[in-house]
């Protein structure tokens, strides 16, 4: 689920787990998830579903999120069969933790 919180931060609801994007661990966490090569980790359009009671700015901007939530989920879904060709799921796992690293080195020095 995609909703907004009352200082108009994202927060993603997935697993029983929700994470606030505009807090570094929790995007890294979120990030993490939803990049995962794993087959165990189940994303689909019902994930990013946008909590109903919203005002009309906080819905439009849950909506664009989970809009793009969703583009992306259905792209992970084909390079997933695809990358399955090309190289282990550790392998592609390892380069996400990387990317990630790169992402908080970026934020410290910031």
């Amino acid at each position: 689920m995609v909703t907004i919180n009352k200082d108009g931060h994202v927060i993603i609801s997935l697993d029983d787990l929700s994470y606030d994007l505009n807090v570094s661990k929790d995007y890294s966490d979120f990030l993490l998830k939803v990049t995962s090569p794993s087959s165990d980790v189940n994303l689909n359009e019902d994930c990013f579903t946008i909590e109903e009671g919203l005002d009309d700015d906080k819905s439009a901007k849950a909506r664009r999120y989970a809009e793009f939530l969703i583009d992306f989920v259905q792209r992970r879904e084909k390079q997933q069969d695809e990358a399955g060709k090309l190289s282990t799921a550790k392998e592609r796992e390892e380069k996400i933790r990387a990317f990630i690293d790169r992402l908080n080195k970026t934020e410290i020095q910031d």
